[in-house]
């Protein structure tokens, strides 16, 4: 749980710190969205597994990525 709980919240300070900057655009709170992007990575990696098939995991995280720049 500790090392969850310290990369979301370091994440939180990228995304937070990057959204100030105007690097990120998303709506909503930095420590939501880390643990969002964090839970869909992780998501991603066990489809990828279960359906046997890397492209699977590279399409969400490419999708995920994308939103953080809406």
């Amino acid at each position: 749980q500790v090392y969850f709980r310290e990369h979301a919240a370091c994440f939180a300070t990228l995304l937070a710190s990057g959204r100030e900057q105007g690097i990120f655009a998303f709506r909503g709170d930095p420590t939501i969205k880390a643990q969002s992007v964090l839970a869909a990575i992780q998501g991603a990696m066990i489809a990828a597994r279960a359906y046997q098939d890397p492209e699977h995991f590279r399409t969400i995280a490419l999708q995920v990525s994308s939103d953080l720049y809406k």
